[in-house]
């Protein structure tokens, strides 16, 4: 890991293998990322650098957010782009999405799903650091469909 995060060398995380981030193997990462890191990459990348593993690398499988949200970081990273870019303007065409968004524009919004808080008010999924790598790709059914015969 640390070859694509240099801030994260000599760390626990930063011998974390790619494939151990995207077979949700990395050695027990939380499920969300942690409430107080909101603000940026920077602040992630801190958390990281004192993340300690549950167990070693590749002996469990939870699934974390964080690291597969990770994996979206160091692609976009390695490309020399920001995430959300890459997915809207690269992919989603590639793949023929036309109604896939990480950002989904305002006059589409109606065409989403959304949930609810607590309270029953209705509620749209909050951004926050790593949302759009982790969990960020909004879809109608006929885009998932297409994705689907496709692969």
């Amino acid at each position: 890991m640390s070859k694509h995060l240099l801030s994260l060398a000599g760390s626990e995380f930063g011998k974390v293998a790619l494939l151990n981030l995207g077979t949700h193997t990395p050695g027990g990462l939380p499920l969300q990322v942690p409430d107080e890191i909101h603000d940026d990459d920077d602040q992630l990348l801190r958390y990281f650098k004192s993340w300690r593993p549950a167990q070693p690398p590749g002996t469990i499988r939870t699934y974390a957010n964080p690291g597969i949200g990770t994996l979206g970081l160091i692609t976009a990273k390695s490309m020399r782009q920001n995430f959300d870019a890459l997915m809207q303007t690269r992919l989603f065409p590639a793949l023929g999405l036309k109604h896939s968004y990480v950002d989904v524009p305002a006059a589409k919004q109606r065409d989403y799903a959304q949930g609810y808080a607590k309270d029953d008010a209705p509620v749209r999924m909050k951004g926050g650091v790593l949302s759009s790598e982790a969990y960020g790709v909004r879809s109608t059914a006929a885009d998932m469909t297409r994705f689907l015969q496709s692969t």
